[in-house]
């Protein structure tokens, strides 16, 4: 099975661009990590 995390969003300046930390782990004990983000569209 694996597990996951979401945590630490961080807005860019112009607040357009959302970015978040996805940490993901197995049962064996092994880690990994991706930067995710989504974008708000031009009003």
């Amino acid at each position: 099975m694996i597990r996951g995390l979401v945590g630490e969003p961080s807005l860019t300046a112009d607040g357009r661009l959302l970015y978040f930390v996805h940490v993901l782990s197995d049962a064996e004990g092994n880690y990994d990590s991706d930067v995710w983000y989504c974008e708000r569209p031009a009003p």
